[in-house]
């Protein structure tokens, strides 16, 4: 839920100081489960809905244990409860101040995403408004109270005994997404101040102190039904019957086996079935029931429906959520040993089913690429991850994992992850067809690929080892924890494995690393910044930002958005992100050998119209398939959106989350908005479980302790399952995949040593 604080005050705790403010307790799935007496006040309000003058109002007192008050603003309504009797000084004062329309016209003059946003200042600065005594009061809590109050976006722990909490959010949740995510300036001041404005507060409702006189008015139907909803034995005889449902509907969805399944679906007239069962691997889905059928949205819809249904009324074996959206082609399902994948005539015409998701062998023109040996033990796969599979990777055996290859006599088998090179499903890369690049399927293409592999060559007993770096780090560790038994084990290094969606992180490790390194340097940075934010906010001041680094498009006194300034400064960053997390590559040497007069690019438009191209069949399509392929991935599954809004640092608030979140949309289309991206991740999490929650087995994690990206991986050791983090110091993203190099920090020989220890075990193990 949602909480208001006072001026500031708030809610859900609402809070005040010459605060106030409004919490949110469970802002994830934003659903507010009412209690009874919750669900009764709703009712009698509905019932009531007379306004209360000024004087009727500030009678309540702390009687008015149970009053709430809806706010009109130009973006919804949101409905607050007060808590008058804990904090009714405070509540006084608002309600007061709300019957005398003192609020109307008032703007939410500061807005940050994930923490709070703030109103109550006729003046609209932050600077204004008073108590109705005219001057600060005892708190209730904490502090003091004045006008303003604010209303927080999430959890706030660190506020907490600091602002008077006057109440909760109880309604108009869909109104505080929209607000949450509207445009800011640098000072968190939305951009169009009408979008936010709060027109009228009303619906004053004191239910405990005139409950006689609503009870007194109803009629005969009505006071039954007020009785019922009072009654106990209605909330035991309801919660029978839900219970009692849920049994019945055990029963009849009861599911054991394939034949179960194609009894459901045909009930549900789904028809030309194509049930592959795939040979005994062990633990772990070894059945697969594919369902085509001429597409049509609303037969697939009940197809997944059905399947979503028999599997949440199985307790034994419950469903895991679809790996793609309805009504896009493909579907999939796992329950307990059978995977279910409802498929489009389309996308079926695209795939080899019989292998399902069938793999087509590559080439690399002039590679020199040695031909395949007789069958061996040991078995290496390289993962591309999120770049086209440039035929380098395995032809430099000078790379770590190809020098522990040939340590252990191992093949080495490069896989390209699909839609980031050639390696497509359809010719072009439209959101439709997106909708089939996602972490799941290619997960799924890996085991795909080691399953065709070992019939192809007919090895025996094969051992096989994933390789990944990066993203593709990630789907090495997941891939043991998705298909434990067709590897023996996995080298992930720097995998990000908890895939959060705001990354603020990142800045604040590229700000530790210049700490440490050097003082002086963190400072200059972060002074630096800190005149740039200043500078952008004046016309004199974009100009001199348009001399000293010749941008290109530069800022125009007449036209300035701040799209245009947010991609200014993330572009900027983005020059210190490379330096940081790359230190093999030869970065310094790159920024050093710049000419000063080299133009410094932000044309956003250009960027967003490179990235909306859909397809990709010049010799460099592979990358651009990739660029957009990522920008699909961050948007639709994985988030890790790299802001700077997350509290001080030497870079200021110069990338917000309204940044990425406008660039998703820009780039791809309506449909991957805050809420979706939000969603998707949060199934990411649940899925996968972080990188607390990680259960893969026989998994070697190496990170740099100067990677930006090590805080999302895990350093938890599990001796019991093999699992084996290192941190190297003084490295960053990927260190221990490069050659090896003169002076380079002795932690990565004892950490190539380590892993070279675990990949003897995995392949000692039967």
């Amino acid at each position: 839920m949602y909480s208001l604080t006072s001026s500031m005050a708030a809610l859900y705790r609402l809070a005040a100081t010459s605060k106030f403010s409004v919490w949110n307790s469970a802002l994830a799935d934003l659903i507010v489960s009412p209690t009874l007496d919750e669900l009764k006040t709703n009712e009698r309000e509905q019932r009531n809905e007379k306004k209360k003058s000024s004087e009727d109002v500030l009678g309540l007192g702390a009687q008015a244990c149970l009053m709430s008050v809806t706010l009109h603003t130009t973006i919804g309504d949101v409905k607050i409860e007060l808590y008058c009797e804990q904090a009714p000084k405070t509540c006084e004062n608002f309600l007061a101040l709300c019957a005398s329309d003192y609020y109307n016209g008032c703007t939410f003059h500061r807005n940050i995403k994930d923490f709070m946003v703030q109103t109550g200042d006729p003046t609209n600065t932050g600077k204004g408004g008073q108590s109705i005594w005219g001057q600060p009061f005892a708190d209730e809590l904490v502090s003091d109270l004045k006008s303003q109050f604010f209303i927080t976006y999430a959890k706030q722990p660190h506020l907490d005994l600091k602002y008077t909490i006057f109440g909760r959010v109880i309604d108009g949740f869909d109104a505080l997404d929209e607000l949450e995510v509207i445009k800011v300036d640098a000072k968190y001041r939305p951009v169009v101040e009408q979008s936010e404005t709060v027109s009228k507060l009303d619906k004053f409702v004191n239910y405990q102190k005139q409950y006689e006189e609503f009870y007194e008015e109803m009629t005969d139907e009505e006071r039954t039904e007020e009785e019922k909803l009072n009654a106990e034995e209605a909330m035991l005889r309801a919660r029978q019957e839900r219970e009692e449902k849920r049994l019945r509907m055990m029963e009849e969805l009861k599911i054991d086996s394939v034949e179960d399944i194609i009894n459901l679906l045909s009930k549900e007239r789904a028809r030309d079935f194509v049930v592959l069962e795939v040979g005994d691997a062990g633990p772990g889905p070894i059945e697969y029931i594919v369902i085509c059928c001429a597409f049509n949205a609303r037969h697939a819809a009940v197809i997944v429906e059905a399947l979503r249904l028999a599997f949440k009324y199985n307790d034994k074996k419950p469903i895991q959520k679809t790996s793609a959206r309805k009504n896009f082609g493909w579907f999939q399902l796992e329950f307990d040993n059978v995977q279910v994948h409802v498929i489009d005539e389309e996308v079926r015409d695209k795939y080899d089913l019989e292998g399902l998701w069938g793999c087509v062998e590559e080439t690399f023109e002039n590679a020199d690429l040695p031909p395949i040996p007789p069958p061996a033990n040991s078995k290496t796969t390289v993962n591309s991850g999120e770049s086209p599979a440039y035929p380098r990777w395995i032809t430099n055996d000078n790379y770590q994992y190809l020098q522990f290859a040939k340590y252990f006599g191992a093949d080495v088998f490069m896989l390209e992850h699909r839609c980031f090179g050639f390696s497509r499903p359809y010719p072009d890369m439209s959101v439709e067809h997106l909708r089939v690049c996602t972490m799941e399927q290619a997960l799924a293409d890996v085991n795909s690929f080691i399953s065709t592999m070992n019939t192809k060559y007919k090895f025996t007993n094969p051992k096989w080892i994933t390789f990944g770096g990066s993203y593709s780090g990630t789907l090495s560790a997941m891939f043991r924890l998705l298909y434990p038994t067709s590897t023996v084990g996995a080298v992930a290094s720097s995998a990000p494995l908890l895939w959060t969606f705001d990354f603020f992180q990142y800045a604040q490790v590229m700000q530790d690393v210049l700490t440490q390194t050097d003082p002086k340097c963190a400072n200059a940075v972060g002074q630096a910044f800190k005149n740039m934010q200043d500078m952008s906010l004046s016309n004199g001041g974009r100009d001199q930002l348009n001399t000293i680094f010749n941008v290109q498009p530069p800022f125009k006194a007449d036209n300035v958005i701040q799209r245009d300034i947010d991609n200014f400064f993330s572009n900027l960053i983005g020059t210190f992100q490379g330096v940081i997390q790359y230190t093999y590559d030869g970065r310094v040497n790159i920024l050093n050998n710049g000419a000063q007069s080299d133009p410094f690019d932000n044309d956003y438009a250009s960027m967003i119209n490179y990235l909306r191209n859909i397809t990709f069949d010049d010799e460099n399509g592979g990358d651009g398939a990739a660029n957009r392929g990522w920008m699909w991935l961050s948007c639709n599954q994985l988030g890790v959106l790299q802001t700077t809004n997350q509290g001080r640092n030497i870079f200021q608030q110069t990338i917000t989350l309204n940044y990425f979140i406008d660039m998703c949309t820009d780039v791809f289309d309506s449909t991957i908005n805050v809420k979706t991206m939000r969603d998707n991740n949060d199934m990411v999490l649940d899925k996968y479980g972080g990188s607390a929650g990680y259960k893969g087995a026989n998994v070697v994690l190496p990170n740099g302790s100067f990677d930006p990206w090590h805080v999302l991986g895990s350093n938890v050791s599990d001796a019991a399952n093999g699992v084996t983090p290192i941190m190297i110091h003084g490295t960053a993203h990927c260190s221990d995949m490069y050659p090896s190099y003169d002076n380079e920090p002795c932690g990565l020989a004892d950490a190539r040593a380590e892993i070279k220890r675990q990949i003897a075990r995995f392949l000692g193990q039967s």
